[in-house]
């Protein structure tokens, strides 16, 4: 009896850790751009976070802009005024980009711990107590950009001046050098 006992309990062992390994993360970004220029108030930076496993898959979207009627999707974002924010789905924000330049900028694997720190920004975001800012450098944490919801999952990351593909690819360039993140086709 205690070597059935002793059997079970291996093959539960050995079954949650298969369940485990198969989890995989995964972060997607995207960014949007004015149609003929990249104006600050027409570009925007966004990411999708994913927890895949054979029994479930989640995801977690950081898209920050101002909240609905504090903004025109064809003319822009408020440059200078702080607003009510909204976290927006990647369908709602690709919905809103209609007539701006679209980039996916790529797919990358992540780790757990990236995953859960999307999962904590996402509901600091959503929680009402961060507003919207474009130029945000004094008012941040209280107030944010997208560039910043977004890099904000790990650290207030400086841009410059740097919007929509260029600034998404600093985000991207730090969150490799993390090492919390890194492109599919290297092994980690």
């Amino acid at each position: 009896m205690k070597r059935l006992t002793l059997l079970g309990f291996c093959v539960g062992i050995l079954s949650a850790a298969s369940a485990e390994s198969s989890t995989r993360y995964y972060a997607d970004f995207y960014s949007t751009q004015g149609a003929r220029r990249n104006f600050a108030q027409q570009s925007h930076v966004f990411a999708r976070f994913w927890k895949v496993s054979e029994e479930a898959t989640e995801k977690v979207d950081i898209s920050w802009l101002p909240a609905v009627g504090y903004f025109n999707p064809r003319g822009g974002m408020p440059l200078l005024q702080t607003v009510p924010g909204h976290n927006y789905t990647v369908e709602q924000t690709l919905a809103l980009s209609r007539g701006r330049r679209i980039f996916f900028n790529g797919r990358y694997g992540t780790s757990e711990a990236l995953y859960k720190a999307a999962q904590t920004r996402q509901a600091e975001l959503e929680s009402g107590r961060i507003a919207y800012k474009m130029l945000d450098r004094r008012f941040y944490p209280g107030a944010t950009n997208c560039v910043h919801a977004v890099s904000g999952v790990l650290v207030h990351l400086r841009t410059g001046l740097s919007r929509g593909a260029a600034a998404n690819a600093k985000v991207i360039e730090y969150f490799l050098a993390t090492r919390q993140m890194w492109r599919l086709s290297q092994s980690r």
